[in-house]
């Protein structure tokens, strides 16, 4: 086998192991996602108009299969004949994500409509900051789920 080949040969099988541990930690370590929806009640608004805004949160991880838990017993009747007896069970695998915060970076010529902030149809009281201001949120979203944070801006 010449150099190059030899070359050649440890670098398809690097490559190979490369893609096979990604593969591996891929199928081992599935991060949850959070999806984010930011929509308007209106796309365009006037001097002095609050518009609504209504952000959906959601846990769009792909359920992972349950785990299924099986046992078995050999046993001996009265008789002397030998039985078996078996059950399983299903361990459902979730992955959650928590939520802690929303932060709202509000734009030059526009406010915050106070008053106006929910998370979960719940009224909150955000944190200001320069710029913007931060919603606590705090909910734990289970493979579906979603939450729905609303406030409101005025244009000024």
């Amino acid at each position: 086998m010449t150099l190059n080949e030899r070359i050649a040969f440890v670098f398809v099988i690097v490559a190979t192991a490369t893609i096979l541990t990604a593969a591996v930690l891929t199928a081992c370590h599935s991060e949850p996602a959070l999806s984010v929806t930011v929509k308007l009640a209106s796309n365009q608004a006037r001097i002095g108009q609050v518009v609504p805004v209504t952000v959906t949160l959601a846990n769009t991880a792909t359920p992972r299969p349950p785990l299924v838990i099986d046992a078995s017993v050999l046993w001996v009747d009265s008789a002397g004949v030998e039985q078996t007896a078996s059950d399983s069970v299903s361990l459902a695998v979730v992955q959650p994500l928590t939520v802690n915060n929303y932060r709202i970076q509000i734009p030059a010529g526009a406010s915050y409509a106070a008053g106006s902030a929910t998370v979960a149809g719940l009224p909150v009281i955000p944190a200001y900051w320069l710029g913007g201001l931060t919603l606590d949120v705090k909910q734990t979203l289970n493979e579906g789920q979603s939450v729905t944070i609303g406030y409101a801006v005025r244009v000024e």
